[in-house]
């Protein structure tokens, strides 16, 4: 048996039904973005009026800090428990008069040491370009300053003394790094805690002045 033909006003009722049902979702969609818009903004300017009244801090005063610093600064750190200062090696107590902890020594003559000396380094090349004395266990070695050759681990003796980190002259190169060479007018050759050289080379300045004529910048801390 034979279906009855489809009326049109039938097709055009259900096209009709299909837009109001994506014009209702376009609505609610609209609604849950300007929502989310909205809480956004007010998270963001609630954060923002907390952060005003109570400002970040950092987790140690300042007064700690530098009293960690100092004793860093001045006197260095031990060979134990102190491998992971950077610092280690360039304090100032050491660059003057050394660091001989072996019995007996007295550490009481300034400028009378070797200076870093010219050895190879655990990785190939000079020693005397690696200048960072800081443990890292990932590289499988430790490095001594005023101490020939490096060993595995805080664990494991050190090698024997090789002379004072204390050179009989003060010039900013890698004996002193955390010298400072400034021209009169202000301009800085070499900057303190940084040697151009080592990191950029072709950055380094034109001023590459020897110690063996004995004539030296004006140098600062």
């Amino acid at each position: 048996m034979d279906r009855p033909p489809r009326r049109r006003g039938a097709a055009r009722r259900r096209g009709a039904i299909l837009l109001v049902v994506i014009a209702l979702l376009t609505l609610f969609a609209a609604v849950g973005l300007a929502f989310v818009l909205y809480a956004d903004a007010e998270a963001n300017a609630a954060r923002v009026y907390r952060e005003a009244g109570a400002p970040d801090r950092a987790d140690v005063s300042p007064e700690a800090a530098l009293a960690f610093f100092l004793p860093q600064l001045i006197y260095d750190v031990d060979d134990t428990d102190g491998v992971y200062s950077a610092l280690r090696g360039h304090s100032l107590a050491r660059l003057l008069y050394g660091s001989d902890d072996e019995p007996g020594a007295r550490n009481d003559q300034p400028f009378n040491g070797t200076g870093r000396l010219h050895a190879p380094g655990p990785l190939g090349g000079d020693d005397y370009r690696l200048i960072n004395y800081t443990y890292f266990a990932g590289d499988g070695f430790l490095r001594d300053p005023e101490r020939l050759g490096w060993r595995a681990g805080p664990g494991q003796p050190r090698g024997p003394y090789a002379g004072g980190f204390n050179p009989p002259y003060t010039y900013p190169d890698l004996n002193n790094v955390l010298l400072a060479a400034v021209k009169a007018d202000g301009t800085v050759l070499a900057p303190s805690g940084h040697r151009h050289g080592l990191f950029n080379p072709r950055a380094a300045p034109s001023t590459t002045a020897t110690t063996r004529t004995g004539t030296t910048p004006r140098a600062s801390t």
